[in-house]
């Protein structure tokens, strides 16, 4: 097995009981921040790839078929992504 896929060894220095809930919150915080700045990311490279596609295309020489698998991919990535907000 690859040694970065391997599980952590467990923690040697607990994070004391009181602490728990505080420090928990602020990983909870830190991941939703880390979500939305992500997406928002995301798409705005999506908005950009969509109304640039035609200067892309002949840039690069990429095929009408490329740019639709790109475009499918962002529209699948879509839909995972929105999938992770759902109760």
């Amino acid at each position: 097995m690859l040694s970065f896929l391997r599980p952590a060894p467990d923690a040697t220095k607990k994070v004391p009981p009181e602490r728990v809930a505080r420090s928990y919150r602020w990983h909870q915080t830190g991941v939703i921040v880390a979500l939305c700045i992500g997406y928002i990311g995301y798409y705005i490279i999506r908005l950009i790839f969509t109304t640039e596609q035609n200067d892309i295309m002949r840039q690069y020489g990429f095929t009408t078929a490329e740019v639709g698998l790109v475009l499918s991919c962002f529209g699948m990535a879509t839909g995972s992504l929105s999938s992770l907000w759902e109760p």
